[in-house]
This record gives structure tokens, C-alpha cells and sequence, in this order.
């Protein structure tokens, strides 16, 4: 079980950054998906009809793909095949972001305000995803079409706050069970989620316990090395730039852009 519910953290934490991601996209989306694309494999636990879950995985999927009025299609299909989805409506909301065409349009905000009164009156969710609605509810209530940052930081501020708190079980029972961050890097995930979120402390607590199972993680250096520089501990952000320079002494490509503030750091 520890399995499928990793998985929906995961792709949590990867739509925590959908609106970032919206504006460097770098191909056009139609409206209807080409023949051939492919989609990755998501695995969505929820708490509708197991007879609609293998649609609504293919939904999640379009939508981190960006498909937008594919994934909305698809959402569309599992509220009609069972209508206390509450999820599904969640969905076609977040179609309805639409950044890579400007922000939604008007007809869009109806939808996604319709929608998500549909998913609060919906008897098919948890307290999981009730608060998944909520972060969305935050983008729309009230959205008119102006001011897209401000209500966006709204909402992403809210997902990051609710994917800390699912990642948090999962982080502290891998440490009970002696389960390290290799595999499942829930620790270190929490720990980015509360530095996202502006808990400094918190997040440098969090990158230190990843640290003590694996004492060489990049992500783990380089996160706690910015949890301690963002709290003012200076002395301590060197420690842990220097360490991860000495790992990636060798480094090259995307990596030595990761490690630029760390050299300017510790010169």
C-alpha cells in the first residue's frame, strides 16, 4: 500500500509545479492529442468507482502532459460514469488553468467554479482530497480574469502546504521502518516542499534527517546548504556547499548550474 500512496505524493509534488512549467513549455498543444504521442504512467489513488480509475490515471496523466482539452474530455468521461467523483471535477478545474494560452478564459472560470461546487457537494473524496479542491478553490474564487500571479501563488502556496503534510507519514514512517531515501526520497521531498513554503527551520531540519541515511545526496546538500543560507546560519550553508563540491568535482552540464551558488558561496 506504501506504494500507490508514494506514487499520488509524487505526482502531487509534480503539480505543485504545473503552473511554473505552463510558460516554458516549448510545443504547441492541440486540442486534441496526436496520434503516437505518448503519456507517462500515473497510478492516482482515490476514492471513487474503481471502474473509472484507469480513466481518471489517463486524465492526471494528459494534464501533466498539458493536454488540456484532452485531459478535460477525459475528466469529463469519469464524471459522467460516476458523478460523486470528486476528483474528476478537481480535474476539469485544473484543465481550466490554461496558462499556456494566457489564463483562463471566461468561459473557462464558469467551468471551473461550476466544477468545483460540483466536487465540494461530491461524496466521493477525503480529507486528502478534499484538500486538493481547497488549493484550487483558491485560484478561483474570486478570479475574474486579472491579477493571474496573485491568485496562482495563492493556490501554489496552498498545494505545497498540503504536500508537505501527506509527505510527512511517509517520510517519518521510512525512518521507522529504516527505509532509506534512495528509493523513495520522501524526507528530502518534504524538506523542498517546506523550503518552497518559506520554513527555513524546518526544511534544514528535514534535509539533515535525509542526510543521516545518505550523507551524500546532491539534492539533500544543496537544499540544506539553501535552508541554512536563507536562515542567516552562513557558516553552516558553507559546510554543506563544500561538501557537495567535493562530491561533484567532476561534474558537468545541468549539474555545475545547480552548483554555481554554492561556488559563489564558498570562494
Amino acid at each position: 500500500m506504501l506504494m500507490s500512496r508514494v506514487d499520488a505524493r509524487l505526482l502531487l509534488i509534480a503539480l505543485v509545479g504545473t503552473l511554473r512549467a505552463f510558460s516554458a513549455l516549448a510545443h504547441e498543444h492541440a486540442e486534441q492529442m496526436p496520434m503516437g504521442a505518448r503519456l507517462g504512467s500515473v497510478s492516482f489513488e482515490t476514492s471513487c468507482q474503481p471502474q473509472v480509475q484507469a480513466d481518471f490515471n489517463r486524465a492526471v496523466a494528459l494534464l501533466h502532459s498539458f493536454w488540456l482539452d484532452e485531459a478535460e474530455r477525459t475528466f469529463m468521461k469519469v464524471v459522467i460514469a460516476d458523478p460523486d467523483c470528486a476528483l474528476a471535477y478537481w480535474g476539469i478545474a485544473m484543465a481550466d488553468f490554461n496558462e499556456v494560452n494566457g489564463g483562463p478564459t471566461s468561459e473557462g472560470i464558469v467551468r471551473a467554479n461550476q466544477s468545483l461546487a460540483k466536487a465540494d457537494s461530491a461524496r466521493e473524496k477525503d480529507q486528502r482530497e478534499a484538500a486538493y479542491i481547497h488549493a484550487v478553490h483558491l485560484f478561483f474564487d474570486g478570479y475574474t480574469g486579472n491579477d493571474f500571479d496573485v491568485y496562482a501563488k495563492r493556490y501554489t502556496q496552498a498545494t505545497e502546504e498540503v504536500a508537505a503534510r501527506l509527505l510527512r507519514p511517509v517520510a517519518d514512517r521510512q525512518r521507522q521502518i529504516g527505509k532509506g531515501e534512495v528509493e523513495w526520497p520522501a524526507r528530502e521531498m518534504l524538506a523542498e516542499m517546506l523550503l518552497l513554503s518559506g520554513k527555513n527551520g524546518e526544511a534544514l531540519h528535514g534535509y539533515q534527517l535525509s542526510l543521516v541515511s545518505d550523507p551524500n545526496r546532491f539534492n539533500a546538500l544543496l537544499g540544506a546548504g539553501n535552508a541554512a543560507e536563507q536562515l542567516g546560519r552562513h557558516k553552516v550553508a558553507v559546510e554543506y556547499y563544500r561538501t557537495l563540491l567535493s562530491n561533484c568535482a567532476g561534474a558537468t552540464g545541468a549539474a555545475l548550474k545547480e552548483l554555481e551558488r554554492a561556488q559563489a558561496m564558498t570562494k
